[in-house]
């Protein structure tokens, strides 16, 4: 916590510049003291009777859930925490999870091992959301590096309520639904969705490790998706946003 800064922190990097003439560390990330929705601090020392333990929470809610937490808050401030923010942040973990199970229900005839033209059958709508995906692709990126992670949460949870569950996949369900399996369009629907799928999973794997290894695992061939490479953005260069706004 932020106290440290005068604590451990300094102490160490003052012994070992004395010691080794370099500090002990590349970088230091601290964060506020966690504190309960009566901003009383949570700690383990001192009379503070409520569940301290990260292993309580969990058991109760799930790593994942408790992952989310700690990725949503902005942590250069005091950190609140309770038992409500997991009923909020569950509904959160739902509709990422939803998300993934539409996209991936999708993709069960989507043939991909077969080598395509990236573009072929692309419609506007098809480009637009391709266009989102490398635009969410930068900003995790950057956030991840930065460690800003409440940024992630906040861009991975608007990009699949918003610009898939709300927009894309809704507006795709005629050419999934309806048209014949092989037909271009839904073909072209299902390459898009299948680049999105596995770049959600690799975004989502620092936070949610557990479901997105689970999501990974069941379209990818490769053992893990922690041993992948992180996405990187394709610079379409389609200007498809600003079409979808005429």
């Amino acid at each position: 916590a932020t106290d440290q800064h005068r604590g451990w922190f300094q102490s160490s990097l003052m012994t070992s510049i004395a010691l080794n003439d370099r500090a002990p560390y590349k970088t230091c990330v601290t964060h506020g003291f966690v504190v309960d929705l009566d901003g009383k601090k949570i700690s383990k020392s001192g009379t503070y009777d409520k569940p301290t333990d990260a292993g309580h929470f969990v058991g109760r809610h799930g790593a994942d859930l408790v992952r989310l937490w700690a990725s949503s808050i902005d942590y250069t401030d005091d950190v609140p925490f309770s038992e409500e923010m997991f009923t909020r942040l569950g509904d959160t973990y739902r509709r990422i999870r939803n998300t993934l199970r539409i996209l991936l229900g999708n993709l069960f005839d989507y043939p991909s091992g077969k080598q395509e033209s990236r573009k072929a059958g692309f419609n506007l709508v098809d480009r637009w959301i391709l266009e989102r995906l490398d635009q969410v692709i930068r900003d995790c990126r950057s956030a991840y590096e930065l460690f800003e992670f409440h940024k992630v949460y906040h861009t991975l949870n608007q990009f699949c309520a918003v610009d898939l569950s709300s927009l894309y996949i809704d507006i795709t369900k005629d050419r999934m639904y309806c048209d014949p399996a092989d037909a271009g369009r839904r073909r072209a629907t299902q390459m898009a969705m299948h680049e999105i799928y596995g770049a959600l999973c690799q975004l989502l794997a620092p936070v949610l490790v557990f479901t997105a290894e689970e999501a990974w695992r069941h379209s990818q061939a490769s053992s893990s998706v922690h041993l992948e490479e992180f996405p990187t953005p394709q610079n379409r260069g389609d200007k498809a946003s600003e079409q979808m706004a005429d």
